[in-house]
This record gives structure tokens, C-alpha cells and sequence, in this order.
């Protein structure tokens, strides 16, 4: 009885990151959509947060980035992914590549829908020197989920996926 009380608890002690308690998530992308995949959080003129069930939702516009008023989430679920049809029927990516994916023929020739890297970053708020004086280009920390979708070959072969997301920022912004 008490390994077993033991292990619930580092069970829930796992679940959680300063004292926050992971939920589960939905990825809900446009069919079709292959590249990268952003989500800013704390963005205050960002999309509300949506549920379903417990899950938290994540709603991907088309350009492949998302402004959510939502918090990061700590990390102890692996999300579910669909691409969405103009109809709203759901199909389930069920490819999942955590770690490298090696440039081979069968890789190459493997058509899975996956996702590939999921990640968190952060953008500190840069200083830079314009006409002589100094300025903070953005004035707050912004942090964000990353991830690829699309099949192993898109990804092999593409040399830039990465958005500049300073550029980004500069132009959509985040902090207010």
C-alpha cells in the first residue's frame, strides 16, 4: 500500500510545473497545412481560451500561427493532433517523431502525416540601436510552442521552415 501511494504521488508531482497542473490538448490545424507550427502565449488581444472536455484547445489559423491568451502548458500529455476540413471533419495526424529523423530512402518514401520536434521558446525583448539611441524593439518576454507537421520528406528537403519571428513580432505585436 505505501509504494503504491509512493508512486501516485510522483504520479501528480510529474503532472505539474510550478504548481500548475498539466491539462491535455487538442490541435485542431487546417487540412492540407505542412511547415511549421507556432503558438504565442499570454497574448492579451489573443484567441480566448476553448475546451473541450477538460482538454484545452488550440485552434490553427491557416498561416500557421497562433496568438492564444492562454498560458504555457506544462508538459506531461502528448497532445492530439488533426488536420480540420472547410467542413469541420476531423482526421487524426497519428505520425509522432520526437527525436531525429534520419535522411533515408524509406524516409523518404514514407507518406505518414506526423508531427516532428515539438519544442518551447522564448523571445527576450530586444535592444537595438536606431539614430543613435536606444530602444527595446519588443518590451516583454514572449514565449511559444513550436512544432512541424507534414511528411518526413517535406521535411528533408525544405532549408527554411523556420518563420523569423522577430519579424513577425515587429510587425503582429505580441506584447502590449
Amino acid at each position: 500500500m505505501k509504494v503504491f501511494v509512493l508512486v501516485l504521488g510522483l504520479i501528480t508531482v510529474s503532472g505539474m510545473r510550478g504548481g500548475q497542473m498539466a491539462e491535455s490538448e487538442i490541435h485542431l490545424i487546417p487540412a492540407g497545412y505542412i511547415g511549421n507550427i507556432y503558438i504565442f502565449h499570454n497574448v492579451p488581444d489573443g484567441e480566448p481560451l476553448k475546451r473541450e472536455g477538460r482538454a484545452r484547445v488550440y485552434e490553427i489559423p491557416k498561416d500557421g500561427i497562433l496568438r492564444s491568451q492562454t498560458p504555457m502548458n506544462p508538459r506531461s500529455f502528448t497532445p492530439q493532433y488533426f488536420y480540420v476540413a472547410s467542413d469541420g471533419k476531423r482526421e487524426e495526424i497519428v505520425g509522432y517523431w520526437p527525436t531525429s529523423i534520419h535522411d533515408t530512402p524509406e524516409n523518404r518514401a514514407d507518406k505518414t502525416i506526423g508531427v516532428f520536434f515539438r519544442r518551447t521558446g522564448s523571445l527576450q525583448g530586444v535592444t537595438t540601436k536606431t539614430d543613435g539611441t536606444w530602444s527595446t524593439e519588443f518590451p516583454c518576454d514572449i514565449q511559444f510552442d513550436e512544432y512541424y507537421v507534414g511528411t518526413k520528406l517535406y521535411l528533408l528537403s525544405s532549408t527554411n521552415l523556420e518563420k523569423d519571428l522577430h519579424s513577425y513580432v515587429k510587425e503582429h505585436p505580441v506584447c502590449k
